[in-house]
């Protein structure tokens, strides 16, 4: 964590006065109901905000494009809270899907993450190097692409999401609740990404819940 982001252990080292977690529930300013409400007395904040009492020292590094860096705050309310930090990016978006979504769900794992973890234990996992090997040229014919594709590289990747279900969920109404949460998510997320214009949809950023919620 320190070799990383040196400042951010700085901030809770340094006499510095408490800084909030940036949580977005902790930022949206709440306007009075009623005309009665109106006054000095009116918090447009909440009362009991969380603040920054120090960071896990371990780190998760993201294996997409800009290696973004997975981190644990822990709060002055004795609770953990992950955040996502990229460097050179641009948040906008990012903003507007977390003013949106206004909370972070727990036990998540990446789609990517599951899947590796079925073609494992399967002894089905394709290293990087063998990527590079059987893929195609861009030059290639489409013919020759779509060989690689059906003998060599879909072989190697069944879809394996419905194994995973069924090994994290294994009551029957647990298993349909699972699968019928994951069927409505990906439907409003997927029109919610098309209409805030999110792209970079890999498998590292779409999540599957190990809980029922």
């Amino acid at each position: 964590m320190t070799a990383f982001f040196p400042s951010l252990r700085r901030l809770v080292t340094a006499n510095f006065s408490q800084i909030l977690v940036p949580l977005q529930q902790q930022m949206t300013v709440v306007l009075p109901e009623t005309a009665a409400q109106h006054g000095t007395n009116f918090q447009p904040f909440p009362d009991d905000q969380v603040c920054i009492a120090g960071f896990e020292d371990e780190l998760e590094v993201m294996p997409s494009l800009v290696k973004p860096k997975k981190i644990t705050i822990r709060g002055t309310d004795g609770r953990k809270y992950t955040m996502m930090a990229k460097p050179k990016d641009d948040l906008r978006k990012d903003s507007r899907l977390m003013e949106f979504n206004r909370l972070w769900v727990p036990n998540l794992s990446g789609m990517r993450q599951v899947l590796l973890t079925q073609y494992r234990r399967r002894g089905n996992v394709m290293t990087n190097a063998e990527l590079k090997q059987v893929c195609p040229r861009l030059e290639d014919s489409l013919e020759t692409k779509r060989k690689v594709l059906v003998e060599q590289l879909l072989p190697r990747h069944p879809p394996l999401l419905s194994q995973w279900l069924v090994d994290t969920f294994a009551e029957p109404q647990a298993w349909y609740t699972a699968r019928l949460n994951y069927a409505r998510t990906t439907a409003v997320m997927s029109m919610i990404g098309y209409i805030l214009g999110l792209g970079d949809r890999h498998g590292e950023n779409i999540l599957a819940g190990r809980l029922l919620w």
